[in-house]
């Protein structure tokens, strides 16, 4: 059994599914047309990963005849990320300062010393744990009394997405747990009185492999951990995870899974 980093079940699971290209519509069609109020963006990217994502809202914002790109500073701790976007994605590195730093770090430190003010943000799943939520909505707060325009991207898992309702099969078994990003982010927002147009992003999908391989490539992308992690796991374990899977997707009578998201957008001083 050949068992993969969790970076490399992400990069399989890009080149498997539509989500940079429905996200990438999404934005164009959504939020560029909030953008084009501003005269240049100066934008933030929290979490950019692999930077797939990054790297085409570039360039639609460039394609813009309304506005332009100013700044791009994207806060990302991972090494293997960093190391990807600067062999992959040599432009956007060029474009963009890629920043070795947490978002609390960012906040603490980077923005306060360079006295950097973005006024669009993006954080496209990073939220799904509840004192980032918080951390990250605080300092959307802050920015609100701070400047007059900003423009707020967040995208997590739509809890209508085949992983969120198989994570909640898979939570009897003890190793993950549903992630409920959106209802926190809700809660969040409305206790720091930030309005947020939220939207699903429909049209998400997901073609799992054939193969015993494929199930268990699957189990470990949705528990979100490491391979030594993974094959550590007790072997009846695995296998009712895997059979918990199985039996969904047969139901499905498909092999194709259905993974919408839901969009958070939040518009501070943009008439």
């Amino acid at each position: 059994m050949i068992m993969l980093d969790w970076q490399e079940t992400l990069l399989d699971y890009l080149g498997s599914s539509n989500e940079d290209d429905q996200i990438i519509k999404f934005i164009s069609e959504i939020i560029l047309p909030e953008l084009s109020k501003l005269e240049e963006i100066v934008w933030l990217e929290v979490g950019p990963g692999p930077g797939t994502k990054t790297k085409q809202i570039v360039q639609s914002i460039r394609k813009s005849k309304t506005t332009h790109l100013r700044q791009l500073c994207m806060v990302e701790p991972s090494l293997t990320w960093r190391e990807f976007q600067t062999t992959h994605c040599p432009d956007l590195v060029k474009v963009g300062e890629l920043l070795d730093l947490t978002f609390e770090d960012y906040v603490h430190g980077y923005s306060e010393v360079t006295r950097f003010h973005p006024n669009f943000i993006t954080c496209i799943h990073v939220l799904y744990e509840s004192e980032l939520i918080d951390k990250f909505i605080s300092y959307l707060k802050r920015c609100e009394h701070g400047q007059s325009s900003l423009v707020s991207c967040i995208i997590v898992e739509s809890e209508q997405s085949d992983f969120y309702k198989l994570r909640k099969q898979l939570k009897e078994l003890g190793i993950v747990k549903p992630v409920q990003a959106v209802r926190e982010i809700r809660r969040v927002l409305a206790m720091n009185e930030i309005r947020a147009v939220e939207k699903e992003i429909d049209g998400q999908s997901f073609r799992l492999q054939d193969g015993e391989q494929g199930l268990d490539w699957l189990l470990q992308f949705l528990i979100g951990c490491e391979s030594n992690k993974y094959l550590s796991l007790p072997i009846d374990i695995k296998n009712e995870g895997k059979s918990i899977i199985d039996k969904f997707i047969a139901r499905k009578n498909s092999r194709t899974l259905d993974v919408p998201d839901t969009s958070f957008m939040i518009s501070i001083g943009c008439l």
